[in-house]
């Protein structure tokens, strides 16, 4: 590996190819093998300093963390990010429910804060992502902007202590920003609410937990509370495992994610409990019953939500931050969004599209785009447009049929990293 790693940081382009990639790709960065290796070799934080070199080198394929750095750029932005303060600077705690906890569910981050502000008034909240897509994807100054930004707000906020609910967002503060207290909101509550939709669940410790006991155990406190019988995984506790969401690994290797995560749901029969909303909807996903904590604190949830599609997920956020806005006194003016074009699409259409991480608002702008330029193609056995469009490092491909009312159905869309030039020049918006 270590020889493969060095030939894809010392590559001659016009003489070989990158070796080591997939590796250096797919990797994690859970930090198991870390802490059961018997000489403590670290091989995930060698793959992700490799990650990172590769990047500054313009080595690294944009394209492989594309979606999420756009994801970030989308829950760092004002259709999604919110700070409020009941009282300005005087904060006890900072509430950080992490990008996609809101996006996954948004009573996840409502419910939460109203029982947090039960128990402090004084109680803030802080919506945005806590950069970690930018450490994954090698882009370190973008993760050290990130990382500034919240610790601006948490000065703002007058120092108080961060509350988390998301492990990843909790491990990333632990470790790039020590000097601010973060704690889980689970450490606080004491007691379940005696919600009890499963009689017995295993435990699925994400692989950020792993060096904190002390948010295993309230969970675990929380779940019996609330009248569950748990048992343990195989793999818990200090050997948590990814559900292979970490590292952001689906586009280099998606053989490698999905049989992680038929591997992770595979052991034990029984439904799941987790703490992570990107583990319960990876799990949901595979038709595994999985329920966050949080379904048990508020019942909210039996286990078998199935999971939004990435699409949603931003809908989700945007929903979010109103519900918010209308909520609490922040003193921001709704975001006026653009009209999007409307699509319409068989579930599994949406599926397939959200498996390929594309949104349906690349689509409607693939279409708008080229329409408006009038570069299409038509399919003269079924009548169906067929178009693309380059949107950053992505070309994607839409076949698609009018709709009633000026809207357009979606019936298939794909993506590639390769750009299409023609007598027309590039297509790109």
């Amino acid at each position: 590996l270590s020889k493969d790693v060095g030939l894809a940081l010392n590559v001659f382009p016009e003489t070989q190819g990158r070796a080591g990639m997939r590796e250096i790709g797919a990797c994690n960065f859970c930090g198991l093998c870390g802490k059961i290796c018997p000489s403590q070799i670290d091989i995930g934080a060698f793959l992700l300093r490799s990650r990172t070199e590769l990047c500054k080198k313009g080595l690294l394929p944009k394209a492989h963390h594309e979606f999420w750095m756009r994801d970030m750029d989308f829950s760092d932005g004002e259709q999604a990010a919110l700070f409020y303060q009941p009282s300005p600077g005087a904060c006890k705690y900072l509430f950080f429910p992490g990008c996609q906890s809101g996006g996954s569910d948004p009573r996840y981050v409502t419910m939460t804060y109203e029982k947090l502000l039960v128990m402090e008034p004084e109680t803030g909240l802080l919506l945005r992502c806590c950069g970690v897509p930018g450490l994954w994807a090698g882009e370190t100054e973008i993760f050290k902007e990130a990382l500034e930004k919240i610790r601006e707000a948490w000065e703002q906020a007058g120092r108080p202590v961060l509350l988390t609910i998301c492990p990843s967002c909790h491990r990333t503060f632990r470790d790039y920003l020590p000097d601010i207290p973060v704690k889980t909101v689970y450490e606080l509550w004491q007691a379940g609410t005696g919600c009890c939709p499963v009689e017995e669940a295993a435990v699925f410790d994400p692989c950020a937990s792993r060096n904190c006991p002390e948010m295993q155990a309230a969970v675990r406190r929380l779940a019996a509370d609330s009248g569950v019988k748990v048992k343990e995984l195989k793999y818990a506790g200090e050997l948590a495992q990814c559900c292979s969401f970490g590292g952001h690994g689906y586009k280099v290797n998606p053989l490698v994610v999905k049989t992680q995560t038929r591997e992770q749901a595979g052991l034990s029969p029984l439904p799941y409990i987790t703490y992570c909303t990107n583990c319960r909807d990876i799990f949901a996903s595979g038709g595994k019953a999985c329920l966050h904590i949080l379904d048990l604190i508020h019942g909210i949830d039996d286990g078998f939500r199935a999971p939004p599609t990435v699409t949603m997920r931003r809908d989700n956020r945007r929903a979010l931050k109103q519900t918010l806005m209308r909520t609490y006194p922040t003193g921001l003016q709704p975001v006026k969004e653009r009209e999007m074009l409307k699509l319409y699409m068989q579930p599994e259409v949406a599926k397939k599209m959200s498996d390929d991480l594309i949104l349906e608002e690349d689509l409607a702008q693939v279409i708008e785009t080229c329409e408006q330029k009038g570069h299409y193609l038509i399919d003269t056995e079924t009548g169906h447009r067929v178009c693309h469009l380059a949107i950053g490092y992505t070309t994607y491909w839409v076949e698609y049929g009018p709709a009633e009312a000026g809207a357009r159905t979606i019936h298939n869309a794909y993506s590639h990293r390769m750009t299409i030039k023609s007598e027309y020049g590039e297509l790109r918006d």
